[in-house]
């Protein structure tokens, strides 16, 4: 029996073209998704809570460091308030509890900005009260016409 042998010449050049396309390509998807997850996260962390629970816990922390809330200003005090009050709403609305010191710092936030509130109202009395006697006064004054 003869030995039959046999050469095989192939050109895989367009199949090795299409592998590196495919490569190229799928690094590129690779790159596109890991952006798209980042954003997930960001996005994720924003309603998370965790950043504003974290500065308003900071905050508080701080505060009872510098003397309590004596030592803020009304615009410091305010901010704070608002701050904390977001905070302990996105902490209960996650279900967890909200440290004294934060439901504190919100409560006397708020108490202040009702005490400027009721000062703004007592002004606006004050002013009102005081262009009703001049008009009173204005025509007490004034000379009779008849």
């Amino acid at each position: 029996m003869a030995d039959i042998k046999a050469t095989f010449q192939t050109d895989f050049s367009n199949f090795y073209d299409a592998v590196q396309q495919a490569v190229v390509e799928l690094k590129s998807f690779e790159s596109e998704s890991a952006k798209v997850e980042s954003q997930l996260e960001r996005m994720g962390n924003r309603f998370s809570g965790q950043r504003i629970i974290q500065e308003a816990t900071l905050m508080a922390e701080a505060i009872e460091r510098a003397g309590g809330t004596a030592t803020l200003t009304d615009k410091e005090l305010e901010r704070v308030g608002r701050t904390a009050a977001e905070a302990a709403e996105k902490m209960r609305a996650l279900g967890m509890d909200v440290p004294a010191n934060l439901q504190q710092l919100a409560d006397a936030a708020a108490d202040a900005g009702q005490k400027t509130s009721s000062l703004s109202v007592g002004v606006l009395d004050l002013v009102k009260a005081y262009v009703s006697a001049e008009a009173i006064i204005g025509l007490v004054k004034a000379p009779s016409t008849r």
